[in-house]
């Protein structure tokens, strides 16, 4: 019997090849994670279609808040062309968080 996962001090946990295999889960695959009310929590490979639409809600929640927060002083445009760079750039922004 293989031996259970521990979870890190960061809250990561591995996941076995075999389980990983058998849900077709792939390195940078995005997966959705559900904790249900009897503390079983499920995770899943995000269909294509449900990766893009996750995308466009982060990008509009990203929208809203750059918009909202002073320390933004661009329009809509201006935060388009900012939001191209790569997102290590936006984990510099005090307070933002894309996966909320």
């Amino acid at each position: 019997m293989a031996t259970a996962p521990l979870m890190t001090t960061k809250g990561q946990v591995t996941i076995h090849k075999a389980a990983r295999e058998r849900a077709g889960l792939r390195p940078g695959q995005p997966v959705s994670v559900t904790a249900r009310d009897d503390g079983v929590v499920e995770l899943r490979a995000l269909t294509p279609e449900e990766n893009e639409a996750e995308r466009v809600r982060r990008f509009k929640a990203g929208l809203a808040w750059v918009l909202a927060n002073p320390i933004f002083d661009g329009d809509a445009d201006e935060y388009i062309a900012l939001i191209e760079e790569p997102l290590e750039d936006f984990e510099r922004v005090p307070g933002f968080d894309p996966y909320s």
